[in-house]
C-alpha cells in the first residue's frame, strides 16, 4: 500500500477506483430496495426468527415453518440473540440499534485485523470504506440478519486463537450455534495442534447448548439434526439464489432434476473438503504461517453451501482483510481484493448474476493452495 500512497498517480486512480466501488454497491443496493421496498424488507428476515421465539414461547416448535425463508432453521441457541432485540417493540428503533450494533461490530472487526498485523488507521482505512461500502452488508442491515454475529465470532476465534483459547473458543462457539458451517474450523485447530481451542469450544458449545434448552427447552435442541438434514438437500434455483448449483442448474437447464443437482452438490462438498483437507496437510507438515489454511477455510465454507443467498457474501469480508494483512499491504494483494469485491458488488444484477463470484473465489482458493504447497516444497528443498 506504501507504494500506492507515496505515487501521486497512483494514489490518485486507487481512490478513483475507491469510489466506482462504492457507487456500485450502492446501486446494487438501491435496485435490491426497489424490488423490497423497506415497507416489507426491514428486518424481514429477523421478524421470522422472532417468529420462531413466539412458537417457543407459546411451547410449540421453533421448526414448525419448514421452509427457506420464513422458516427459523439455525440452531436453537441464536435465539439468545434475537431475544436480546426481540423487546424493541418499534420497528424503526429496533432495526436502528440492531444496524447500529451490527455496525459496531464489523467496525471492531476491522480495527482488530488491523491491530493484530500492527498496521494503523493511516495505512488501513481504505478498509472501512470496503467493508462499509460492501452491497451485501447493506442488505444485510436491511433485512435483519445475523452474518455479522456469525462472522465477528470467527474473527474472535482467529484473533485470540494464540493467545487466549477461553475467547478464541466462545468465538468459534458463537459462529457454530448461530450458522453451524464455521464447524470446519475444527480441522485447522487440529492441523494447527490448537487443543486448548479445541477444548474451549467444545466446552462452550455444551454450556450454550444447556443454557438453552433451560430457557426454550430441549425438544427443539434434539429434533435439529433432523432439521440440518432437510436444509441440507433442499435447493432454491433462480436468479437470486447465489449457491453454485443453482448456477450451474440455470446455465444447464437442471431446474426440475433434483438427483443431478443432489450430485454436483456433492462433488462440489468433496471438492472443498479435499482443498481443505490438502490444507490441512501442508500446514501440519510444513509448520506453516496459519493464515493459508484459515483463508482457504473460510472461502470454502463461505461458498460451498447448498444455500447460498447475496447477503452471505458478507462472509468474504474478514478473509480479505486477513489476506491483505498477512501479506504486509502488497498492493497487488490489495488491488486483487479490490477487484474480486468490485465483482461482487456489480455481478448480482449485471453480468454473470453470481457465477463470476465462484470463479473469483474458487481461483483464490487455488492460488493460496499452491503457493502453500511451493512453500512446503521449498522448505523440504532446503533441508
Amino acid at each position: 500500500m506504501s507504494k500506492i500512497q507515496s505515487n501521486p498517480f497512483f494514489l490518485i486512480l486507487f481512490l478513483f477506483a475507491l469510489c466506482i466501488y462504492v457507487l456500485l454497491g450502492v446501486n446494487t443496493q438501491i435496485k435490491f430496495i426497489k424490488a423490497n421496498p423497506f415497507s416489507e424488507s426491514l428486518l424481514a428476515d429477523f421478524e421470522y426468527y422472532e417468529q420462531a421465539l413466539n412458537r417457543v414461547f407459546s411451547n410449540q416448535d421453533p421448526y414448525a415453518v419448514r421452509e427457506i425463508g420464513p422458516g427459523y432453521l439455525y440452531p436453537l441457541p441464536a435465539l439468545f440473540i434475537v431475544e436480546a432485540f426481540h423487546y424493541i417493540s418499534d420497528v424503526q428503533l429496533k432495526a436502528l440499534v440492531y444496524s447500529a450494533f451490527n455496525v459496531l461490530l464489523l467496525l471492531v472487526l476491522i480495527n482488530g485485523v488491523a491491530k493484530y498485523y500492527t498496521y494503523s488507521f493511516k495505512e488501513t482505512w481504505y478498509w472501512y470504506v470496503l467493508c462499509l461500502g460492501f452491497a451485501p452488508f447493506l442488505e444485510t442491515l436491511q433485512i435483519g440478519q445475523i452474518n455479522l454475529i456469525t462472522m465477528f465470532g470467527v474473527f474472535l476465534f482467529f484473533f485470540w486463537a494464540r493467545s487466549n483459547p477461553l475467547i478464541s473458543g466462545f468465538g468459534l462457539s458463537l459462529a457454530i450455534l448461530t450458522k453451524v458451517s464455521p464447524i470446519l474450523f475444527f480441522g485447522y485447530l487440529i492441523a494447527t495442534k490448537n487443543y486448548k481451542s479445541l477444548l474451549s469450544t467444545l466446552g462452550w458449545v455444551t454450556l450454550i447448548l444447556i443454557l438453552s434448552a433451560i430457557r426454550y427447552g430441549i425438544t427443539p435442541i434434539l429434533s435439529y439434526p433432523e432439521v440440518f438434514t432437510w436444509i441440507s438437500h433442499q435447493f432454491i434455483i433462480d436468479e437470486n439464489s447465489q449457491a453454485l448449483v443453482s448456477k450451474i442448474a440455470l446455465i444447464f437447464d437442471l431446474k426440475d432434476n433434483s438427483v443431478i443437482q443432489q450430485g454436483l452438490q456433492k462433488i462440489l462438498m468433496i471438492y472443498i473438503s479435499c482443498l481443505i483437507g490438502v490444507s490441512m496437510l501442508m500446514t501440519y507438515l510444513g509448520k506453516q504461517s496459519t493464515e493459508p489454511l484459515f483463508l482457504v477455510t473460510m472461502l470454502g465454507m463461505a461458498i460451498s453451501s447448498n444455500i447460498v443467498w447475496y447477503h452471505h457474501y458478507v462472509f468474504l469480508l474478514l478473509p480479505m482483510l486477513i489476506w491483505m494483512g498477512w501479506k504486509k499491504l502488497d498492493w497487488q494483494v490489495i488491488v486483487w481484493c479490490l477487484f474480486g469485491l468490485s465483482i461482487i458488488q456489480i455481478d448480482r444484477f449485471y453480468l454473470t448474476k453470481g457465477l463470476l463470484v465462484h470463479i473469483f473465489v474458487h481461483s483464490l482458493i487455488i492460488f493460496i493452495l499452491v503457493s502453500q504447497v511451493k512453500s512446503l516444497s521449498y522448505r523440504f528443498m532446503m533441508k
